[in-house]
Order: structure tokens, then sequence, then C-alpha cells
């Protein structure tokens, strides 16, 4: 009763409203969105098509590649480990995983994108749709300096994720995709979220009206950076889950509220979600259009949140 409660109180029609506008101006094919209210679903909508070829429609629990938000599930699966006693998060990163820099990094540092790398997806030299290994991805660095000394400055880098990858395997011994599996996905029931792409999931399409399918890029390339997909009941019960310091996510005012957030684009996929800590409002926005630009609709369903209709 609480919940549709809430949902009353939702501007609804501003929201479908933006929700057109933007697939309209931005040509996406298909858009999933997931609204929360004090932490309690209230909004749950499919727009669009998932896969063109097929005539597939999307719905709530069309299923997406998320892009970068794989890094709070990176960044949960080192919390857990840190929880456990297995690492510290003040100790070297060298202690687990080799860099070619002689700097002394620790993991709290590439949590917190303050380490100074370089991100390896900033490399012309590198094929996204080539195979590599984690230590690949980094040596292809190894000639350039660090953008700073660690721990003076803020940076956004791939490369801090994926070498958290490589930590988590070395200290759990399982390959990152099972030990996220293990320890969060199944734990949480988070059924349609996975480590590469899941059966049935949405087709990406290019920006532009044709909607050209895209190749997508290797698993190996996105790895802990971006490599996993979900769903849009998936991505708010994780982040009802979320709390300080908010590894793997950033921080920003929209509006005048304060919010968490994080924003993915992989080849074919833009996907946006933010959470208010304050209230525990929530919201996510799934996509199969290369580099959308979502943050327009996600002010436009936090200002539904924040001026409910009469």
């Amino acid at each position: 009763m609480l919940a549709l409660l809430l949902a009353a109180a939702l501007d609804t029609g501003a929201v479908e409203h933006a929700v057109r506008l933007v697939m309209r101006t931005q040509h996406v094919a298909a858009l999933s969105l997931g609204i929360e209210r004090s932490g309690r679903a209230i909004f749950e909508q499919g727009y669009g098509t998932a896969d063109l070829g097929r005539r597939t429609p999307a719905t709530p629990h069309t299923i997406y590649r998320i892009g970068s938000l794989t890094k709070p599930f990176t960044a949960r699966a080192i919390e857990i480990l840190d929880a456990q006693a297995r690492l510290s998060l003040d100790e070297p990163v060298a202690r687990y995983a080799a860099l070619p820099w002689n700097a002394p990094i620790t993991i709290r540092e590439l949590l917190e994108q303050r380490s100074g790398i370089p991100s390896y997806s900033d490399d012309p030299a590198l094929d996204m749709h080539a195979e590599y290994t984690p230590a690949q991805l980094v040596d292809a660095l190894a000639s350039q300096p660090l953008d700073f000394a660690p721990g003076t400055q803020f940076e956004y880098s791939n490369t801090n994720y994926v070498v958290l990858g490589s930590v988590i395997e070395r200290v759990s011994g399982l390959p990152y995709g099972e030990y996220v599996q293990q320890t969060i996905f199944a734990p949480m029931q988070l059924r349609s979220t996975r480590y590469g792409d899941a059966p049935g999931e949405a087709r990406g399409y290019a920006t532009g009206t044709l909607h050209l399918p895209v190749a997508r890029s290797s698993l190996s390339y996105a790895y802990a950076a971006a490599g996993m997909s979900s769903n849009v009941p998936d991505l708010l019960r994780f982040l009802q889950s979320t709390a300080e310091p908010y590894y793997g996510f950033l921080r920003a005012d929209m509006s005048g509220t304060p919010i968490v957030y994080a924003s993915g684009f992989v080849p074919g996929y833009s996907a946006f979600e933010m959470i208010v800590p304050q209230t525990r409002d929530a919201v996510v926005i799934l996509t199969n259009a290369d580099r959308t630009d979502l943050i327009p609709l996600a002010q436009d369903v936090l200002a539904a949140l924040e001026a409910p209709a009469h």
C-alpha cells in the first residue's frame, strides 16, 4: 500500500514526456527506467524496441550492457575482501598486482580514482574488440608516467578498476566473474546481473536515425572496469545496498540536490544510475544507444520526484 501511495505522488506525466524527448532527439531504440522513492520501487517501465531485428519490445526487465556501472560492483568485491581481513585498503597495490610505475600506490587510491595511473581506454593503440589480459592492458601504459603523485589529485581512469580486478583474483584465488557471482550477485539475488553478456539482452545500436547495430567490445577489454550486464530491478536493489564512502561512484549536485552517481558507455549502450543519500531516492536508466546523454532525463526524473503531481 505504501508503495502505491508513493507512486501516486510521482508526476508520471512529466517522466513519460522526458523519456519520449530523449528517445526522439537522441535516436534511442530502447530505454528502461526505474525509480525508487525512500528505498521503495515506485516506477519501472520499458520503452521502444530492445532488438529491432526481432522486434523485441523493451521492458523494465530488459538486460543491457552497463559499462562503468560495473565499477561499484568491483569496489564492493574489494570491500568484502577488506571486511574479511584478506587485504587492507591502505596496503600497496604492488603486494598483489605488478605495476610498471615505481610509486607507492594503495588500494584505496585505486578505489578513489586518485592513483595517477593513466586510463588504458585513452590509448588508441589498444583495440577494444581484441582480447587482452589485465596485465597487458596495464603494461600498454608502461612508457607513460603517472599523471600526478598518488593521492594528490582525482582523475577518472579505467585502469584503476582493471588493477582492482587483478587484486580480487589474486586474493580470492577465483576468476573475477566467479568471485562477484558468489559474493555479490547470488547473495543479493541479482539474477539478471552477470559479468559478460546475458542471453536475450538488448541489441546495441550506434547513435543516429538508422539504428545501425554495433559490434560489441571484447569482455577482456572492459574487464572489471566495464564488463557487466544487468537490468533495472537488479541495479535498483544494488543501489539501496550502497553506503559511504560510495567507492566506484562519483558525486555531484543535481539541481541543488547532492547525488551519488555512475554513468556507463560501451559500444552500443549507455547507462546512468544515481542515488540521493539523504532520502534514498534512486534512478536507473539503461539504453541500447551509443553515447547517449542521459543526465537531462535524470534531472527531469529528480524534478518529478521533488515536485509530485497533484
